[in-house]
């Protein structure tokens, strides 16, 4: 944030996985307020299409995002 706020950005194109589009665009927006942020959500094997819940490494990505996403909201 400090080198897009040095570089004068006021607008912000943000690609991750689709499993971190939720997470990273609340934090991106809690420290860039000013900053007009986008977010885009890269296909990732282990969505397939939306049934991550029918394999073991969609479930797991799906528990440890909450996890982090309960950390996020608790600021540790």
């Amino acid at each position: 944030v400090a080198e897009l706020r040095r570089r004068r950005v006021h607008r912000v194109l943000v690609v991750t996985s689709l499993w971190h589009t939720g997470r990273a665009g609340r934090i991106f927006r809690r420290l860039a307020p000013e900053m007009d942020i986008h977010m885009v959500g890269a296909d990732d094997p282990a969505w397939h299409d939306g049934n991550w819940w029918m394999e073991r490494e969609g479930k797991k990505i799906f528990f440890l995002e909450g996890v982090k996403t309960i950390a996020d909201y608790l600021r540790i």
